[in-house]
């Protein structure tokens, strides 16, 4: 059994911990929002949209354009911590293990032109999105989008095979062929049957998700350092 003094130590520090816990997650919060506050958008992102709104009338396709662009260029100082994830690494469909692109692709099958090493181009990726035949004997189409950590705009067109279970659940898919190039967000969106303001919502969304594990990570590294802390004071004191 460990001696009083130690023991003593140690109920204490479980109790310091369990009284901060609260409050740290509060901090880490307003630590995060104050970060937050410091990703100052160009004052042109929203002008055009609002005087529109203001007016009673819709945002057209070129203010969506336009808020896309600016806010391309108000993500970028952050596209080093939020676009990290390879293409390669990427699951295109959700059902059997291993179903990442890398997993499935092979080199030869890759349509890149000057691109470099296209499955390890880091990138802030978008949810794939499944196109539907047109054709009973067309192939599948899956489109991959996003913006690389060079600050491009890239769209990802997958060629697939998909084996059905029951449809619509797949349980098993084969790459054909994939092409990659550095687009531009009216290309994307005709390509990926997506709306301007659709791409606009899901670059949000891929941004408050970084922030939540941001915002965990420091909660959870601050519990640890506290906890380190007692550690030393008692091995110290």
């Amino acid at each position: 059994m460990c001696p009083l003094p130690v023991r003593g130590h140690f109920l204490i520090l479980t109790k310091y911990v369990q009284t901060v816990k609260s409050k740290l997650l509060q901090a880490s919060l307003q630590l995060f929002l104050q970060e937050v506050k410091c990703m100052h958008f160009p004052k042109e992102l929203l002008a055009s949209a609002l005087e529109v709104i203001k007016k009673g009338g819709e945002i057209s396709e070129n203010d969506w354009g336009g808020i896309l662009s600016n806010l391309k260029k108000a993500l970028h100082p952050y596209l080093s911590q939020i676009a990290n994830k390879p293409l390669g690494d990427i699951n295109i469909l959700e059902c059997s293990a291993g179903n990442s692109i890398k997993d499935k692709i092979k080199p030869d099958d890759i349509c890149c032109g000057s691109i470099m090493n296209p499955l390890k181009i880091p990138g802030l990726w978008l949810p794939a999105i499944l196109m539907p035949r047109k054709e009973k004997n067309d192939t599948d189409c899956v489109f991959v989008w996003g913006i690389t950590r060079n600050d491009d705009w890239a769209q990802v067109k997958i060629i697939c095979d998909l084996r059905y279970e029951t449809p619509p659940t797949i349980y098993d898919f084969d790459i054909e062929s994939m092409k990659i190039a550095f687009s531009w967000p009216l290309e994307i969106s005709e390509n990926c049957g997506l709306t301007l303001e659709q791409m606009f919502e899901q670059i949000l969304k891929a941004v408050a998700d970084w922030a939540e594990r941001r915002r965990k990570l420091a909660y959870e590294a601050e519990i640890f350092n506290l906890s380190l802390q007692g550690v030393k004071n008692i091995l110290f004191d």
